[in-house]
C-alpha cells in the first residue's frame, strides 16, 4: 500500500527519469532529440559558409576511400568536382541527426554531376554503415578510410563536414550537427557547381 502511495505522488518524477533513461541509453533517442533542437535553433547548428571556412588549409590533402564495390578513391582525382565530404558514424547521435539534412541536399543535386558526396565512416566498418542508410531509406554514398585521415581534414570531432571547391581548395568546415536542407547549403553548392 505505501508503494502504492509512493509510485503515485512521484510519478511524474519517475516518468522523467524513465525517459532521460531511455534517451541518455539509446542513440536513436538521442540523434530524434537533437534533430528536434536543431530545428528549434537551439543548438548553434546553422549552416553559415561565412563562419565555416577554414583558414588553416588552403588545398585539400590527399584521402584515400574504399568504395563499395572495392575500388579506391583519392580526394585529389575528383579536382574539378564540388565535394562534400562527411566524416560520420553509426554510434554518433550527432550524425545521425544530420543524415536527414544531408540526404535531402543531395536529392535536391541528384542530378549535378559536378558535386560528389562522400560520407565517410570513421570506423571503417562499410557492412554496418550500409545497413544503417538502408534502414533509413538514404540514398548517400558510405565510404571508408584506406589510408589515415588528415589532421587538416579530422580533428577527431565528429560529425565534421567538409566542403571542397573544384580547384581543390577547402571552402567550408563544420563540426558537429548541422541543418544541410538549408537555402544557404543549397545555395553554396549551386554556386560551386556553376562555377569554373
Amino acid at each position: 500500500m505505501r508503494l502504492l502511495k509512493y509510485l503515485k505522488s512521484n510519478a511524474g518524477f519517475l516518468i522523467s527519469f524513465a525517459l532521460l533513461a531511455f534517451i541518455a541509453l539509446n542513440k536513436d533517442a538521442k540523434a530524434f532529440l537533437i534533430r528536434g533542437l536543431i530545428s528549434t535553433g537551439i543548438l548553434n547548428s546553422d549552416f553559415d559558409p561565412s563562419t565555416g571556412k577554414s583558414d588553416e588549409v588552403s588545398v585539400a590533402p590527399s584521402l584515400l576511400l574504399g568504395a563499395p564495390s572495392g575500388s579506391t578513391v583519392d580526394l585529389k582525382e575528383l579536382r574539378g568536382k564540388v565535394i562534400l565530404l562527411n566524416f560520420w558514424a553509426t554510434w554518433c547521435p550527432p550524425c545521425i541527426a544530420e543524415m536527414p539534412s544531408i540526404n535531402t541536399l543531395r536529392e535536391r543535386f541528384s542530378k549535378d554531376e559536378n558535386i560528389v558526396f562522400l560520407l565517410v565512416d570513421v570506423d571503417g566498418n562499410y557492412d554496418r554503415s550500409k545497413k544503417f542508410m538502408d534502414k533509413h531509406q538514404y540514398d548517400l554514398p558510405v565510404y571508408v578510410p584506406q589510408s589515415d585521415i588528415p589532421g587538416q581534414l579530422l580533428t577527431g570531432a565528429i560529425p565534421t563536414t567538409i566542403i571542397i571547391d573544384k580547384t581543390g581548395k577547402i571552402v567550408f568546415r563544420h563540426e558537429g550537427a548541422a541543418d544541410y536542407s538549408s537555402p544557404e547549403a543549397f545555395g553554396l553548392l549551386e554556386k560551386l557547381s556553376k562555377g569554373n
